[in-house]
């Protein structure tokens, strides 16, 4: 188990497809920014829709694998938690990405809205700065600044939230 984050590409919106949805009438972008169809119950072939949205989601559509601009592992359950430790030692400095970034190892199934994109981007500084107690857990939280500001960019520049 571990923290996986992602932004989602804007290339339905753009029209930068390579291959056409199968139910084009039916696409939409729900609100962590990932092109889906809406589920209907009355419809007898629903399934069978939703796996052809699903299938045409796994072969890449457009540049971008999965149609993700990035994808991030950010850490396995016990390295997120270790880092966490560390920047608790300054939770002023840190208060979005302690609460809605690292609160848990293995979170999955939220997302950083735009406003809160913005204000981890505030955290990015001091977290590019930051001192650890333990020396060995210096190129962990490096790398990990470095992903949330690859995030934080792309997900800025697209206008996208961070899915976890």
């Amino acid at each position: 188990m571990g923290l996986d984050a992602l932004v989602y590409c804007n290339c339905v919106e753009t029209g930068r497809l390579t291959k056409p949805h199968p139910f084009p009438d039916k696409l939409f972008i729900n609100e962590e920014g990932c092109p889906s169809i809406p589920e209907d119950p009355d419809d007898a072939n629903d399934s069978t829709k939703f796996l052809a949205h699903l299938n045409w989601i796994l072969s890449s559509p457009c540049e971008h694998i999965c149609l993700r601009a990035v994808h991030h592992r950010l850490s396995k359950l016990a390295l997120v938690r270790a880092i966490r430790a560390e920047l608790s030692q300054m939770p002023v400095l840190f208060p979005t990405i302690l609460e809605k970034v690292i609160y848990s190892g293995s979170h999955c199934g939220d997302y950083l809205t735009l406003e809160d994109v913005l204000r981890v981007k505030t955290e990015l500084v001091p977290l590019s700065q930051f001192q650890c107690r333990d020396p060995e857990m210096e190129p962990f939280i490096k790398d990990f600044s470095i992903q949330m500001a690859e995030l934080v960019e792309r997900a800025l520049a697209l206008r996208k939230p961070i899915v976890f």
